[in-house]
């Protein structure tokens, strides 16, 4: 071989390291790629490029390999071209990672390879140019050769953390599997894969070149970390990007020595359903060496295996994130009001408490008759904004306790694995108060003689000219009046001088869709009252006659279904309160009653 090499070599000389520059236009029938031999389009591999990479020993062996593959490229034998090129390029890397080339592992002799990597690619019609690009002879990062076989092969990094396990028969072609660490300084959670998912690294580049179609999928296997040194949660899984999003990969075994007693990976329960008894029986006992062993104290890193039907940037992804509650989550209101605060939630992510947009979020009231959302509906649905949140709107109470539950899920998830959305469903609850309560404001309210405007008790009066006030209505406005104390404040006058005076009140109120009928009202009055909603008594023909000081609750009345015209608008109380002497007094409440349960 020696001597054959160099007899070549004096035959040849410079011109058979130049053929790139040299001959006539070839066409690759495998790939229909014009091959430009004369137009300079690939740099020539010199003599000079070959002595100062190789020492004598393999010149002549490496002279004579080029020479093979230009003359299969010059006869149109591409295909043999291709793989004699893969061939040698295998024999250079041995030769690298061996430290036997001129200069060992220096910068550059690195740089040398790859230059002549790149120069080998063209010859034969691939495109190289990505050797060139970053380091990737660099220590922690891998170049290896892989053709098409029968039997796994196995790619680990320099530093061991990243690896891919081809198995036998993915392989439509030979080409070279480069993995390369990703240099880039990251922020805790974020890395380079195409999702707002928290990130954990390292990550690796893990291509291979020229790019192929794999027949069946690999494994990517990573040693991943957490952003403070601390193991990831058992929720991430290897994850790449594919076009603007990414795929999320299932567990696979992790063939990676990544310094802990454990790895992640499938359980033996898995192994044995997918029919691998062999690999679970592999795994029961892994675990159960695990619950003896004492924990390695320096392990900062997780294994983690996925399988996967292509190549790109790798790294660890957090499938599991939350819904949470932004807004109170419980508080009181008026039944038949909004509550201060409506029901709003964010789905953000588990460890940098990333917002995340475009989920679905779905408020529901799962107990009284609450409405929800302009539309006055039992449910409201929409999409987290870009602050993760979703509100519904507002939430009116229909019953004195109501509650609302908010569930999230992903409208379009990420390839692969699903992204589970956890802590739901979060839970509202409002108590209701007196839909109208003893000393209200917001009355409209006029005094004068006994009987006087007849008919105010209709919806459609105009009470526009009346005066403004809050209950209750007194003419002793201290709480202790040594006349009638009462055990509350009196807030508006009430001039009852030569009586009998009657006080007007008329108030309106808000009930949501589905309002129970069983509504009532309750009165503390001194001296009879009577009272209409919607224009229909509630009190029956007449007045209803209290005699003594003003109570609360001294009479309780139902207002009944016929009463109440339409749900959901204003609806209308009127009141005619008399007084007879001595002391005056009116004020009301307006309550749903407790349930009974």
């Amino acid at each position: 071989m020696i001597r054959r090499a160099l007899v070549l070599t004096a035959l040849t000389g410079a011109a058979i390291l130049a053929a790139c520059n040299g001959g006539s236009d070839v066409t690759d029938p495998n790939r229909g790629i014009l091959l430009d031999r004369g137009g300079g389009s690939c740099s020539a591999i010199t003599q000079q490029q070959i002595i100062a990479l190789f020492p004598p020993t393999v010149r002549g062996d490496i002279t004579s390999q080029l020479a093979h593959i230009t003359n299969d490229m010059k006869q149109g034998n591409t295909a043999a071209a291709q793989n004699e090129m893969f061939v040698l390029w295998q024999e250079i890397l041995n030769l690298y990672y061996a430290g036997t080339l001129n200069g060992g592992l220096s910068q550059s002799t690195q740089t040398q390879t790859l230059t002549i990597a790149s120069q080998l690619y063209c010859l034969v019609g691939f495109d190289g140019s990505s050797f060139l690009v970053g380091n990737p002879l660099d220590g922690d990062n891998k170049l290896q050769v892989v053709f098409p076989s029968g039997t796994q092969q196995d790619v680990v990094s320099g530093n061991g953390k990243g690896g891919t396990r081809i198995p036998g028969g993915a392989l439509s072609g030979p080409g070279t599997v480069t993995i390369v660490l990703n240099t880039d300084h990251f922020d805790p959670f974020k890395g380079p894969l195409h999702t707002k998912l928290d990130q954990y690294g390292p990550f690796f580049d893990i291509h291979i070149v020229p790019a192929q179609t794999l027949n069946q999928q690999i494994i990517i296997a990573q040693c991943l970390i957490g952003p403070s040194s601390e193991d990831p949660p058992p929720s991430v899984h290897l994850a790449h990007n594919v076009g603007s999003g990414i795929e999320i990969l299932p567990f696979a075994e992790n063939f990676l020595d990544c310094g802990q007693t454990g790895s992640r990976g499938p359980t033996a329960a898995q192994y044995f359903a997918w029919g691998e008894p062999w690999k679970g029986v592999k795994a029961l006992g892994r675990s159960m060496v695990n619950l003896v062993l004492p924990k390695d104290a320096n392990a900062s890193s997780i294994g983690t295996g996925g399988k996967t039907g292509g190549f790109s940037p790798f790294g660890g992804v957090d499938t599991a994130v939350v819904i949470e509650a932004t807004s109170l989550t419980f508080q009181q209101a008026p039944v038949g009001s909004n509550v201060p605060s409506p029901p709003t939630a964010r789905v953000r992510t588990t460890g940098a408490h990333t917002p995340l947009d475009g989920a679905n979020v779905t408020f529901t009231v799962t107990y009284g008759n609450g409405t929800l959302g302009a539309g006055n509906t039992a449910s409201v649905s929409g999409v987290t904004d870009n602050t993760g949140q979703f509100s519904a709107g507002s939430w009116m109470l229909g019953a004195l306790f109501d509650t609302v539950q908010a569930t999230a899920s992903w409208p379009t998830p990420p390839t692969g694995v699903g992204v589970g959305i956890g802590m739901q469903p979060v839970v509202y609850a409002a108590v209701g108060t007196d839909i109208l309560a003893y000393e209200s404001n917001g009355y409209k309210y006029l005094a004068g003689p006994a009987d006087h405007d007849a008919g105010f008790e209709v919806p459609a009066f105009n009470d526009g000219a009346w005066l403004a006030g809050q209950g209750g209505f007194t003419d002793h406005l201290a709480p202790t009046a040594p006349y009638c104390p009462i055990d509350a404040e009196g807030h508006t006058y009430w001039a009852s001088a030569n009586p009998p005076t009657d006080m007007l009140l008329r108030h309106t109120f808000t009930l949501p869709v589905g309002f129970p009928s069983d509504l009532k009202v309750a009165v503390a009055i001194d001296n009879d009252i009577e009272i209409w909603v919607d224009g229909h008594t509630v009190t029956g023909d007449g007045f209803v006659t209290h005699e003594g000081c003003a109570a609360r609750d001294s009479f309780i009345f139902t207002i009944p279904n016929s009463a109440l015209v339409t749900t959901g608008v204003n609806h209308v109380i009127a009141v005619r309160a008399r007084d007879r002497g001595v002391a005056a007094y009116a004020d009301l409440r307006l309550y749903l009653p407790a349930p009974s349960f």
